[in-house]
């Protein structure tokens, strides 16, 4: 009695501190120490909008880049917040996921967003060390919530997401099958957006897409872009992850004819998405005081991580995760806006060709199926056990930025409340 009195106080309080407008609370979780210093990665938690909801399960967002700060979805795509025309200044987003759901982001790896890092030797440099961090982080996450122990939990992300949703889903299998040091959790599936999961392989698809959409400027680029795409499989093949890079810089410089003649996020986007006014109101005093965040600066990806992650895991294979992950009998969705270039539609449906899973060939085989959202065709979808792969319409590398509603739609259905 007295411990179930304690915890409802306890979580009287951490609430005592949210406005009605954002219902959401911030702070940060020590992950490493060394000597007096302190290493810590900032988070920021929503309650469920709709109070209705029975059990509403746990969504952790983990944003791609690498290095790029979960802000972006925060105030941007599928957080409870945009900002007004003109101004700096936050309003409601009616599509959040946060209406059915906590909604945990967090700014990972270790010198990304607020997580700031004095000491980059301590940024990680593989998945390893990233989902090392990411088990401290729930550790001491259901520490400090102990109310929100046991609820079903969706791993999901965006871009190298590809990366971290399966490889920190595969730990998180291994960890909850073991009947000591189990988190307090209910893993029921991942999503994942425009992911990047192997990038020799989905680079292969540019130059066809290229040529497709009619976005070559010069008749050799077509040739030129696919030796260099190819070179990049074959350094990544022979663990020359660095060299891979290169030539996949050099190959979209080719393809984007050594300007920005498109979007690489939106082929059909003039401009890259306005971060403005996010960087002023993250950097402003208020805005710091709303996050409580002291007077660390803030950037929307950082160079630092990129560097420190190309040697060893930007071109990583990340294949065996998600392979085991859908094995595994969880639910996975995979979406993917049709006008991205950087992880186009076309190289993932290329790379889930190379994959292995018992569902494998009856999904190909099958035809792809119209879904609507508010009584439009939102795009195409294929769905075989657990397994969903949606298409969607006029929407790029940013999904939920272009169609929210319908990245409410697709959360709405991993999660089963459609």
């Amino acid at each position: 009695m007295m411990k179930s009195l304690f915890l409802f106080l306890a979580f009287t309080l951490v609430y005592a501190q949210i406005s009605p407008e954002d219902k959401g609370e911030t702070g940060f979780i020590t992950v490493h120490e060394k000597g007096t210093e302190k290493y810590q990665l900032f988070y920021w938690l929503f309650k469920p909008q709709n109070e209705s909801v029975n059990n509403p399960p746990i969504i952790f967002w983990l944003e791609g880049g690498p290095g790029c700060s979960s802000l972006l979805c925060v105030f941007r795509e599928n957080g409870p917040y945009r900002f007004k025309e003109g101004e700096p200044k936050p309003v409601w987003n009616k599509y959040t996921w946060s209406d059915k759901a906590y909604l945990l982001y967090i700014d990972q790896p270790l010198g990304t967003g607020y997580s700031n890092c004095s000491d980059t030797s301590l940024i990680p440099e593989d998945q390893k060390g990233v989902s090392k961090h990411l088990m401290i982080f729930l550790e001491k996450f259901f520490e400090k919530y102990p109310l929100l122990e046991n609820k079903d939990f969706y791993v999901t992300g965006h871009s190298y997401g590809g990366h971290y949703v399966p490889y920190f889903t595969h730990d998180l299998l291994k960890r909850q099958s073991k009947t000591e040091k189990r988190l307090p959790l209910n893993l029921k599936g991942v999503a994942i957006g425009n992911g990047f999961f192997k990038g020799s392989t989905q680079s292969l698809a540019y130059a066809k897409f290229n040529l497709d959409n009619n976005l070559y400027d010069r008749p050799f680029s077509y040739i030129a872009s696919s030796i260099v795409y190819r070179l990049v499989d074959i350094f990544a093949k022979f663990g020359a992850l660095r060299q891979a890079y290169f030539f996949f810089q050099l190959g979209r410089k080719i393809s984007n004819g050594f300007e920005s003649r498109f979007n690489i996020y939106n082929r059909e986007m003039a401009k890259g998405y306005d971060g403005t006014k996010l960087m002023q109101y993250a950097n402003s005093d208020e805005g710091r005081g709303k996050m409580g965040v002291g007077d660390r600066l803030w950037i929307p990806c950082s160079p630092k991580v990129m560097e420190r992650m190309i040697d060893k895991d930007f071109y990583a294979d990340m294949t065996y995760y998600l392979q085991e992950v859908i094995k595994s009998g969880l639910k996975v969705v995979l979406y993917s806006g049709v006008l991205d270039w950087i992880c186009c539609t076309e190289g993932v449906i290329m790379y889930l060709e190379e994959i292995s899973w018992e569902g494998k060939e009856k999904f190909f085989a099958q035809e792809w199926k119209n879904f609507t959202v508010n009584e439009t065709v939102a795009g195409e979808y294929k769905e075989v056990d657990k397994f969903t792969f949606y298409k969607v319409y006029n929407a790029g590398h940013m999904t939920t930025i272009e169609k929210p509603e319908v990245g409410t739609y697709i959360i709405d259905k991993l999660t089963g409340q459609a």
